[in-house]
């Protein structure tokens, strides 16, 4: 499932899709870059959470900031799966049981 909300008046886009328990975001604007977000279900989250959505169904598990819209898009559409998100955020070792070793 992805929606793409683009605001005319400020040339704003925002796109989301749905991969497995997942949802990753992007926001973008010409001048100012964009942002990518990965969000996890609040309930079920197997990782820290950066900052809690809104409705507190959502847990923001991984934030980035790109100084331009076609990188922010471009890292929006390299995440293909569940899978490979969680493996890097194993790798990075943002895991709760990672950051329970430290």
């Amino acid at each position: 499932m992805a929606e793409n909300n683009n605001n005319n008046n400020n040339n704003i886009n925002h796109e989301i899709k749905a991969l497995g328990r997942l949802k990753i975001e992007v926001q973008s604007q010409e001048g100012t870059g964009g942002q990518v977000l990965i969000w996890a279900p609040a309930e079920t989250n197997q990782y820290h959470a950066i900052v809690k959505s809104d409705d507190e169904y959502w847990d923001c598990i991984f934030a980035r900031l790109y100084s331009s819209v076609e990188e922010a898009n471009k890292a929006y559409d390299n995440f293909s799966s569940e899978e490979q998100i969680d493996s890097m955020m194993s790798r990075c070792g943002f895991g709760k049981s990672a950051c329970q070793m430290i």
